[in-house]
């Protein structure tokens, strides 16, 4: 998958998966103040998981606008 040909529903995909991951990033606990690497794991039930994947597939995109121009808006 190219960066430049994603479609629609990829960069749907990909941002809801970036918003699930900032929801996450808010109830993980502060980080401890050493400076080194530490594993850590996040814990997701696979029913949401489950149920995030069914809703960015059932998503309906609109068309593409017929024009090229800004006259039916942006």
């Amino acid at each position: 998958m190219s960066s430049q040909s994603l479609t629609r529903r990829e960069v749907l995909a990909t941002a809801a998966a970036a918003g699930a991951l900032g929801t996450l990033a808010g109830s993980l606990p502060a980080a401890a103040s050493s400076d080194s690497i530490r594993p850590f794991t996040v814990n997701v039930p696979q029913k949401e998981l489950d149920e995030l994947r069914r809703r960015v597939t059932a998503t309906r995109l609109p068309d593409r606008e017929a024009v090229t121009d800004f006259s039916q808006g942006v």
